[in-house]
């Protein structure tokens, strides 16, 4: 099944396995939906993005309905979309230098075929941390040995999948891989919740 979208937090869940009230909330702090049926929750550690409310650019835009930011909004049905045109990137802000260890990148249909991801901590000398010569749509999930400095991080779109230009619909950054909570009791664990259709 479908993650939920834009799903910030849950509270008060018993980490043994109980079934118990659950109450999720959506990136804006509402309540969206209870859920009791512990059989769909998954206990993992789940770090923060670090990209969410960064700022975030782009060489162009394709739609202005689809900029930049939606790639960090929390929403699967979101997206970015750039000019039908090879050789375009998308970058966060993250205000500040951070320690980086993952990103994930989030491919529409309209992926990139060859891109690049670089880091970097004043936005003038880049670190590159991945470079996919075959990508294709989906997610893409990059993770380091250790820990990096950085406070931007971008995704150079080289050569289209499509030759429509690139779709992106997530671009994540985290201080720490996710992992699961039972390997790592002295973390405190969150969850994911997904929906039985």
């Amino acid at each position: 099944p479908e993650p939920f979208d834009n799903v910030s937090h849950i509270a008060h869940l018993t980490s043994d396995g109980r079934e118990t009230s659950v109450k999720i909330r959506d990136v804006e702090g509402r309540a969206a939906f209870m859920a009791t049926d512990m059989r769909h929750v998954k206990s993992i550690y789940t770090p923060r993005n670090l990209a969410y409310h960064s700022t975030v650019t782009a060489s162009s835009v394709g739609n202005p309905i689809w900029s930049p930011d939606k790639v960090i909004d929390g929403g699967r049905g979101t997206k970015w979309i750039s000019q039908p045109s090879d050789n375009q990137w998308i970058m966060a802000d993250l205000g500040k230098i951070q320690g980086v260890q993952e990103v994930i990148v989030g491919w529409e249909s309209a992926y990139a075929r060859e891109y690049e991801v670089e880091i970097s901590e004043e936005g003038a000398n880049w670190r590159r941390i991945c470079r996919e010569p075959c990508g294709r749509p989906g997610r893409k999930i990059i993770s380091l040995h250790e820990q990096a400095r950085a406070r931007f991080v971008r995704v150079n779109c080289h050569h289209s999948g499509t030759h429509n230009g690139f779709a992106m619909y997530e671009l994540t950054v985290r201080a720490h891989p996710a992992a699961d909570a039972a390997q790592h009791p002295g973390w405190s664990p969150c969850y994911m919740v997904y929906l039985k259709a």
